[in-house]
């Protein structure tokens, strides 16, 4: 058994004390009640069956509150694997997945104590109905839960690797239609069975997935009504009132409530803070794989657009989460939290994928939304909305040619020969609008990609600009040859295409352009 998770602190708790008993020999005696308190606050999580397959990693997260961190791995040998974890938290949520094709969006919730023993029967491929036995009398309640739906949620689990195989819209639909079926079971056995902590997670899921399912919550509500003050003001109980009684719905075209965010530091800021300017607000959670892929994208975002376009990070994860998650991510500019998780402004915007974003035209207005992250999409998007606005990231070329004096140049019409994957060269010879007297190794050259066709500038050579003629000078004059190296992808239809260079200057407001126009051969 390859278990990852190392168990420091009981071979501590074990080795607490030491005496020399010679000088080439130790001795270690043991302190009998220490290690029997350090074996009562480790849970056993074993599992063996014929569904595990060989090889393949089994990862167990830690939940708090909606948000799960990776806790331990093993690997999965003779059909068998298991974790030995410290828990000394009381009462816990945990979940298990594995990286293998046969259980795509699967997962087996456990609730663990000090001390807790849990048994796994993989019997099947069906990992969300695996037969689990627990000394912890809230898993036994969650599993009374999960057997109450069991034929449903076997067809489901069948539909998740029918969409993971073909991601079909028939498989979508079915997804949906099953869940819908599971959670109105859910409903009938919450009017019936003890509130605890396993009620309250069977009702907030209801309720948060009520509104994609259209779920019709009154029953839910009056259930609400008669729980004890303690559990309404929970962090479970708040969410659920978040989620039933939700602030009116807003969308495209509607102005943007102007709601109240904190920041790191505790500052309070509001959207109309921005007023006048467009914005880009991301909705995204730090246990979501596309929202961290898309923040490089995001950053070349501001890049390109420095003075038109404001990002907005809106984490919904609890705030010790976001602010650990900010640290590690490096996360700076207007990184902001609403405190309601996702029940609050994200819960407004009637959809539950992370990422999602939002466009606020410079009136406030909503002008776009849309959820999920692919590469390349933000660009594209956003290009064609602030250009078909008015919104580029240059001014006007005619106000500012032949400038001198550190604003924006632009160089029109360069043409590209050399259409193929080897490096293409740019030899501008009129360099009257670049800013004067700014030293070449000041400027960096920031790659973006064709608003229309799609063509891309890959790499560039360095960092820098280089002067070819009059090497001997470090300043950018009038007249000067600038030649930059660079790699092109170019569209794969056929035919003639543009692509844009941004040229940024340190301590220079605005960026030099120059459009390349080519033709794809």
């Amino acid at each position: 058994m390859k278990n990852q998770l190392l168990g420091l602190l009981l071979f501590l708790s074990l080795t607490a004390t030491s005496t020399v008993a010679a000088p080439d020999k130790q001795v270690w005696t043991h302190d009998e009640e220490t290690i029997e308190e350090s074996r009562k606050s480790v849970a056993v999580i074993s599992g063996r069956g014929k569904a595990l397959p060989e090889e393949e990693i089994v990862r167990l997260y830690k939940f708090e509150e909606g948000v799960g961190d990776l806790v331990a791995a093993d690997t999965i040998e003779n059909n068998q694997f298991k974790f030995e974890i410290p828990v000394d938290e009381g009462l816990t949520i945990y979940s298990l997945m594995i990286d293998y094709h046969a259980f795509p969006f699967m997962k087996h919730n456990l609730y663990l104590t000090p001390g807790a023993k849990v048994e796994i029967d993989a019997a099947d491929n069906y990992m969300f109905t695996w037969p689990v036995k627990s000394n912890v009398p809230e898993q036994a309640e969650y599993e009374f839960f999960i057997n109450h739906s069991k034929d449903l949620w076997i067809e489901r689990q069948r539909a998740n690797i029918e969409f993971y195989k073909k991601r079909n819209k028939a498989a979508s639909q079915t997804m949906d239609s099953l869940s819908r079926l599971i959670r109105l079971r859910d409903l009938e056995l919450l009017k019936t069975r003890p509130v605890n902590t396993v009620w309250l997670g069977i009702a907030l899921d209801f309720a948060r997935i009520s509104d994609r399912l259209k779920l019709n919550t009154e029953d839910l509500k009056t259930m609400y009504a008669t729980l004890d003050d303690s559990l309404k003001t929970s962090p479970e109980g708040k969410a659920l009132y978040g989620h039933l009684y939700p602030e009116s719905h807003i969308k495209v075209g509607d102005k943007i409530p102007d709601t109240e965010f904190l920041d790191i530091d505790g500052n309070v800021h509001r959207f109309s803070e921005f007023e006048g300017k467009w914005c880009l607000v991301d909705f995204w959670s730090s246990g979501c794989g596309p929202c961290i892929q898309a923040l490089p994208e995001l950053r070349e975002l501001k890049e390109i657009y420095p003075e038109t376009l404001e990002l907005i990070s809106l984490s919904v994860d609890p705030e010790n989460i976001w602010r650990k998650a900010s640290e590690e991510l490096h996360l700076t500019g207007n990184n902001w939290n609403e405190g309601k998780e996702n029940y609050g402004m994200f819960k407004r915007l009637g959809t539950n994928i992370y990422p999602t974003f939002l466009v606020l035209a410079p009136d406030g207005t909503i002008k776009d939304l849309w959820g999920g992250y692919s590469k390349g999409k933000l660009n594209q998007k956003m290009d064609a909305i602030l250009n078909a606005n008015g919104a580029s990231s240059m001014p006007c070329s005619d106000s500012l040619s032949s400038s001198n004096d550190g604003t924006l140049g632009i160089i029109e019409s360069i043409p590209i020969h050399q259409i193929d994957d080897r490096s293409n060269i740019i030899e501008v010879y009129d360099m009257g609008n670049f800013p004067a007297g700014k030293k070449v190794q000041d400027a960096t050259v920031i790659r973006h990609f064709d608003r229309v066709r799609g063509a891309r500038i890959e790499s560039i050579e360095g960092d820098s600009l280089v002067s070819e003629c009059n090497a001997s000078r470090d300043s950018i004059e009038p007249g000067m040859l600038i030649s930059v190296d660079f790699k092109l992808k170019v569209p794969e239809e056929k035919g003639p295409f543009d692509a844009t260079m941004r040229i940024h200057y340190k301590d220079v407001k605005n960026p030099s352009i120059i459009k390349l126009h080519g033709n794809a051969e």
